[in-house]
């Protein structure tokens, strides 16, 4: 055999190797490159302007990759799946870009964490409308101040919805599910979260560090520990919002959390309190339901110069229980139907009933 057919032989083995390799979807991966503004983005890509997604994309290693400020990545409703890898990112800005959207995922699953804003400050970020779930942590802003997070559903995590050091953000209508802690916030004070569903977490929602955050119109339910737990929290305020059916607390204020307002709350059939409150003094508890819990609708200690009234307080170990807090005072509540005592209190000189 000549050489020049030797070789003219071994270039087409070598072609019909690759075109086989492309066909079976086992050819080498092309490098990560830049997308959006009409170029369609692949797995690892750094989205340099805003884009909607055209397919599924799944991945081995990150996601996609934020690399511009002012930007939308829209899911239009497809998925974006990992391969499990613990130090993945399903969309990912490290490079503290601001004004970030990420919207209407109809998955994003299977990685480290599936939405990850970290390392550098970055602020007026949205993340909204996205399903996302097994993960470690589902929605992570840190150093992300005055951002939204709004309208997802996050299921399976050790952390749903996690801001750290992201103040004055706003969380809205988002579900979260079997989680360990379903929304947590830790030095993010003067944040609002609002009409959360939580139900079969560990912690519904979970405050630390977080002053001045207000909790309104939130619904948590079946937590293998407490539905609301604040700690370290003073001058929270939470209004209207419903913990039933939790294992330990409905609700539950501890460590430095006083000067905090509860008004119009509804903690109902918890294992052991509706709402229970320590260390946490002058704080105002005002026309709350705590029926049908098992040992106390409200319970107080170490919490002086707080006031409880308009509580209702119905078949419950103890209606409203006080315990070593000085000059608390009780007005216009009703208790009925407790196990022991209605009004119970216990060293807690110069209090008024």
């Amino acid at each position: 055999m000549t050489p020049k057919r030797k070789v003219l032989i071994v270039s087409i083995l070598i072609s019909l190797t690759v075109i086989g390799l492309d066909f079976f979807g086992l050819a080498a991966k092309t490098e990560a490159a830049n997308c959006g503004d009409g170029t369609v983005c692949a797995c690892g890509d750094t989205v340099i302007a805003s884009t909607t997604l055209t397919g599924n994309l799944s991945c081995a290693g990150n996601g996609l990759i934020i690399g511009a400020n002012n930007i939308t990545i829209d899911g239009g409703g497809f998925t974006l799946a990992g391969d499990g890898g613990a130090g993945d990112n399903g969309v990912r800005n490290v490079g503290g870009y601001t004004g970030i959207t990420v919207q209407n995922f109809g998955s994003i699953t299977n990685f480290g964490r599936c939405v990850n804003f970290a390392t550098l400050a970055s602020s007026n970020n949205t993340i909204s409308n996205n399903v996302i779930s097994s993960t470690t942590i589902g929605i992570a802003l840190t150093s992300s101040p005055s951002s939204i997070v709004s309208g997802n559903t996050v299921s399976s995590t050790v952390y749903g919805i996690y801001l750290s050091s992201s103040g004055s953000s706003t969380l809205t209508s988002n579900t979260v599910s079997s989680s360990t802690y379903g929304v947590y916030l830790i030095g993010s004070g003067e944040s609002s979260v609002s009409g959360t569903t939580a139900v079969s977490n560990q912690y519904g929602i979970y405050l630390s560090a977080s002053t001045s955050t207000t909790l309104t119109n939130n619904s948590v339910s079946s937590s293998t520990s407490s539905g609301i737990y604040i700690t370290a929290s003073p001058s929270s305020t939470l209004i209207s919002n419903t913990a039933n059916l939790n294992t330990t607390y409905g609700i539950y204020l501890l460590s430095g959390s006083g000067s905090s307002t509860l008004t119009s709350n509804t903690a109902n059939s918890n294992g052991n309190s509706g709402i229970y409150i320590t260390a946490s003094p002058s704080s105002t508890l005002t026309s709350n339901t705590a029926n049908s819990n098992t040992t106390y609708g409200i319970y107080l200690t170490t919490s002086g110069f707080s006031s409880v009234s308009g509580t209702t307080a119905v078949s419950s170990g103890y209606g409203i229980y006080v315990n070593v807090s000085t000059s608390t005072v009780l007005t216009n509540n009703s208790v009925s139907s407790s196990t022991n005592s209605g009004i119970y209190l216990a060293s807690s000189p110069s209090s008024t009933i």
